[in-house]
């Protein structure tokens, strides 16, 4: 329920980093934290 939520507000966001693979989002994590 609440994902489905995230998901109709994702566009107010400049970011958006899906959690379905745990490396991958990491990298997405580091790669806007360390840019």
């Amino acid at each position: 329920r609440r994902a489905k939520v995230e998901i109709q507000a994702a566009d107010e966001f400049d970011i958006k980093i899906v959690n379905d693979d745990f490396e991958t989002a990491l990298n997405e994590i580091e790669a806007v934290l360390f840019k």
